[in-house]
């Protein structure tokens, strides 16, 4: 008896302490949000890549002419007004001054966000929260990798199941007839630490890539779950976040070969 009220008492002082240590670091983190406001913040010292940046424009690109960039000198009026707390926001930002909105329509929907974020300081404040926790990642540019899996030929993956299948094989053919399992064993280890080895830093890409895909599926569906009337018209966008914050949810892990 006295052992599991040991037991229940160790849960819940286990379980309190979490709940303080996450309290402690959300009330850290709206503080560093609140006095950072209108501030340049970076998680690392890492520059900007200048390729991520461009990769929209060298996609889509741009209606600004280089004279126009350079006359203006574009390129430190982004780092000046670069105040954004996610590699998505640079890139974005980045976009966004060498492509100026021109639709009247536009212009009016940016101008009531402005005013609506700059009136409401805790709506301001939570969309920041969430941008932050998206992070910064300068290895690869975000829209250059979803374009890839979207053009991805998934074929290649036969390769990885042609190898599970080898090593259940050779385990059970070990069993059977050592000698022989064995040696085919050791050759299908050799081949996949070989494999590993040869696409270890495409593969550790892919994995930030995807994990910043999440935070941003993950921050879309707390502003959808803000309910404010000026997202109305990107609730499209929003129900899309939903289904694949799902499809996350419902996979491992997904590695491919950028």
């Amino acid at each position: 008896m006295i052992i599991t009220i040991a037991i229940i008492l160790i849960v819940i002082i286990t379980v309190c302490f979490i709940l303080w240590f996450d309290y402690k670091q959300k009330k850290q983190f709206r503080a560093i949000v609140k006095n950072n406001f209108g501030k340049t913040y970076r998680f690392s010292k890492t520059e900007i890549k200048e390729e991520n940046l461009l990769y929209l424009i060298s996609k889509y690109g741009k209606t600004v002419s280089d004279q126009t960039i350079k006359d203006l000198c574009m390129y430190r009026v982004f780092h000046k007004i670069n105040h954004t707390y996610s590699s998505l926001g640079e890139e974005s930002l980045f976009w966004l001054l060498n492509n100026p909105l021109c639709s009247a329509k536009e212009l009016n929907e940016r101008e009531t966000f402005m005013k609506e974020f700059k009136s409401n300081e805790s709506l301001r404040n939570l969309l920041i929260e969430f941008f932050m926790k998206i992070g910064k990642n300068n290895s690869l540019s975000i829209y250059e990798y979803m374009d890839y899996i979207c053009g991805f030929n998934y074929k290649i993956f036969r390769y990885n199941f042609i190898a599970i299948i080898m090593l259940i094989g050779s385990v059970l053919l070990a069993i059977a007839t050592p000698k022989v399992g064995v040696f085919i064993l050791m050759v299908t280890i050799s081949i996949n630490i070989i494999t590993y080895f040869k696409n270890k830093n495409i593969a550790g890409l892919a994995l930030e890539n995807i994990s910043m895909i999440e935070k941003i599926m993950n921050a879309a569906t707390k502003i959808n779950d803000l309910d404010n009337p000026i997202f109305s018209e990107h609730k499209k966008i929003f129900l899309n976040a939903y289904k694949i914050k799902r499809f996350f949810r419902g996979s491992s892990i997904i590695i491919s070969n950028k």
